[in-house]
């Protein structure tokens, strides 16, 4: 008995190791979920997971910054007191991390008096702790009215750039394009899903290449029967399209970050008066096809 919890101790002392690590995404950790909406993220060349996102507050909506790897951090107000944003699903805030390290937010807030708004940019080189005050860019932070700024793009492992994005002529819907000349042409649109039928609405889109060599699209459905989900096809390096795949629903505003072997994909759902950001590693969301319920997947008619 003695040599057996001996042998064991190891084994024992490794899990409460593992109890203690920082948060890496893997199959086997849990999701992250948190106050907020329209999130942001990116990783940093050390794997850390960085994030921004909106949270609506007494005094207005705000912009937050948190890092997703470290268990225990605390969250930190990025967009100082009097300053409102009003980032949101078509204009979400962004996170870019520069190569000396530094953080750099951008975000949307209202003009007075005006149907549009401006971009205003805030600067970390503490690791997120502390944040410049808010400049506008040198174009002065005019992105011109703000339920336009929806394509978005990802570069796949063989070169070619992915774009896609949401359109209201018809037929709309949501679609993706690539280029093989480094942004200078693009090829023929590629219906991701079309407006019509069941479906009311599709918005939100996002895309990006998962560790695995699959292009993966994400958006917001709106169809028959109130039902409002986050939808998603997957292109795989041999050019085939999956079928339809519910990944989450009752959710929407998705997006996805991925570096090397590491990626999450994250969702905003509503809960009563407020909303909570959902994180979850992307094995998670698209398994091997042969492990995905045959249920939550089915072929889109005439969308190849």
């Amino acid at each position: 008995m003695k040599k057996t919890c001996l042998a064991l101790l190891p084994l024992l002392l490794l899990a409460g190791c593992q109890t203690r690590e920082p948060y890496v995404a893997s199959p086997s950790r849990s999701d992250r979920v948190f106050p907020g909406r329209d999130i942001g993220m990116a990783w940093d060349a050390q794997g850390g997971l960085h994030a921004i996102h909106v949270e609506d507050a007494a005094g207005g909506a705000r912009v937050v910054y948190r890092r997703l790897d470290k268990l225990g951090f605390k969250a930190v107000t990025v967009s100082p007191p009097g300053v409102k944003t009003n980032a949101g699903g078509e204009t979400p805030p962004v996170l870019q991390i520069l190569a000396d390290g530094a953080l750099v937010a951008a975000y949307s807030v209202p003009s007075p008096g005006q149907g549009s708004g401006r971009i205003l940019a805030q600067r970390s080189t503490d690791g997120g702790a502390t944040w410049s005050a808010p400049k506008p860019p040198p174009n002065g932070g005019d992105p011109g009215s703000p339920q336009q700024r929806g394509p978005r793009l990802a570069q796949a492992g063989d070169g070619s750039l992915w774009t896609v994005w949401f359109t209201g002529e018809p037929p709309g819907g949501v679609y993706a394009a690539a280029s093989r000349d480094g942004g200078a042409t693009f090829g023929p649109r590629q219906p991701v899903v079309t407006l019509g039928g069941d479906v009311h609405n599709a918005m939100h889109p996002e895309i990006g290449v998962l560790p695995d060599g699959r292009i993966a699209v994400l958006y917001e459905a709106f169809r028959d029967l109130g039902v409002h989900q986050v939808e998603a096809r997957l292109r795989t390096p041999s050019g085939s399209w999956s079928g339809l795949a519910v990944v989450e629903p009752d959710a929407g505003s998705p997006r996805l970050a991925s570096r090397g072997k590491r990626a999450v994909v994250a969702f905003t759902r509503r809960r009563g008066e407020s909303s909570e950001i959902l994180v979850r590693d992307w094995e998670r969301v698209f398994p091997p096809a042969a492990a995905r319920p045959s249920a939550r997947t089915a072929p889109v008619p005439g969308q190849g």
